[in-house]
């Protein structure tokens, strides 16, 4: 499966600034990604607009520019949260046999699976930010950040988990 790590930013980052494959951190490669490669400028180009289109109607794209309107973190969420819920209601009918291992229940594991990946994805879309270093699967830096600003896309990786 690939996904990307889009760099965001404050302010617009120069092209020979742009964060590459080499910037990201080892925990990366060692827990979520099988390689990565920088992307060329078309590549880029259509990740940033595939980024754009992912978050729907309430990000706007001015060239490298994002921009969110004030309920984009609702919207967003919104349907995770459906699947969150859900996965939790199973989750809480679990047996203690079940949950100490002593018992084998596959629906229990995909219940947890679930839960997970509704309130994070490991395996999809990530942001990097270089004056941090940090890196963050866009779930959680979509509930911490200040979307009343714009962001700026530097350097987008393509990788393959």
């Amino acid at each position: 499966m690939h996904s990307f790590v889009y760099e965001l930013a404050r302010i617009p980052v120069r092209p020979d600034c742009y964060a590459r494959a080499g910037n990201l951190p080892d925990w990366f490669y060692e827990q979520v990604c099988d390689y990565a490669e920088n992307t060329d400028p078309p590549q880029r180009e259509q990740a940033i607009a595939d980024l754009s289109h992912f978050l729907g109607p309430l990000c706007t794209r001015k060239g490298d520019r994002l921009d969110f309107a004030p309920n984009l973190r609702d919207s967003f969420f919104r349907r995770g949260y459906v699947c969150f819920r859900a996965a939790a209601e199973v989750l809480a009918q679990t047996a203690y046999a079940v949950f100490s291992g002593s018992e084998k229940a596959p629906a229990f594991d995909l219940a947890l699976s679930g839960l997970n990946d509704s309130y994070e994805d490991r395996y999809g879309v990530y942001v990097y930010t270089g004056t941090t270093n940090t890196l963050e699967p866009l779930d959680r830096w979509l509930r911490y950040a200040d979307l009343s600003r714009p962001v700026y896309v530097g350097g987008v990786v393509d990788y393959h988990a």
